[in-house]
């Protein structure tokens, strides 16, 4: 009975020890699946945080290149062609004054260009800047000796946007 009852704890010591031993093989499974799920989602959430700080680059780069073509390239076409329309087409020779209306057209439409351009970068370029700050720019860049050009606004837009 002595051995009977050795044999039977030996045994039931074994399969404890055997079920432990699963147990614990078990537990540090999960653990190791949890910590891999946990480095995944931490790895995805800094590719979101990278794919959005793209983003937001490429649309500052976008707003900073449209705001100099609008601002910059648009206002010196525009004043190009005041300066082109100050010249009297009919004192022209009839050569000349074909080339100064084709100049005329050309000016036109690349001032369209640039305009659609920047609209197409980023539309909201007044929201940022405002009426009167960005219309004061304008009267700013056109102002010449040639030129008078004057701009009554009103105070209370300056702190509105388009």
């Amino acid at each position: 009975m002595n051995i009977e009852y050795f044999f039977i704890v030996g045994v039931s010591a074994m399969l404890l020890l055997i079920l432990s031993l699963l147990l614990f093989f078990n537990l540090s499974q999960r653990k190791k699946f949890q910590y891999h799920q946990n480095l995944l989602h931490i790895k995805q959430e800094q590719q979101n945080e990278l794919i959005k700080a793209a983003v937001i680059s490429e649309e500052t780069e976008r707003h900073r290149i449209s705001e100099e073509l609008h601002d910059e390239v648009g206002a010196l076409l525009s004043a190009t062609r005041l300066y082109l329309f100050s010249i009297h087409p009919e004192k022209l020779a009839k050569q000349d004054g074909e080339v100064f209306n084709k100049s005329i057209e050309l000016l036109n439409d690349s001032i369209q260009k640039v305009r659609s351009i920047s609209h197409n970068l980023h539309s909201g370029i007044l929201k940022e800047l405002g009426l009167n700050e960005a219309v004061q720019s304008f009267v700013y860049k056109l102002s010449a000796d040639k030129f008078s050009v004057v701009s009554d606004l009103d105070p209370n837009y300056i702190s509105k946007k388009c």
